[in-house]
């Protein structure tokens, strides 16, 4: 696993500023379903597509938290 380097993370806290945790979570949640079609359809790799469903999955779910669409 790679760290983010800190230019990615400022990056990354820009983006949390700019749109909000709930609608960086719920991005984050589409792209992850998104790399699972794509995995399942071109690769037919049905092990890795679960794994980026089950990311979906729990983003979606995080995203779903009170605490999260406060912030």
């Amino acid at each position: 696993m790679t760290i983010p380097n800190s230019n990615e993370m400022e990056a990354l806290e820009a983006l949390i500023d700019r749109v909000g945790m709930f609608e960086t979570i719920v991005a984050l949640s589409v792209i992850c379903g998104d790399k699972a079609e794509h995995i399942r359809h071109n690769w037919q790799d049905k092990v890795t597509a679960k794994q980026w469903d089950t990311a979906s999955n729990v983003l979606a779910n995080t995203a779903k938290m009170p605490t999260i669409q406060k912030l």
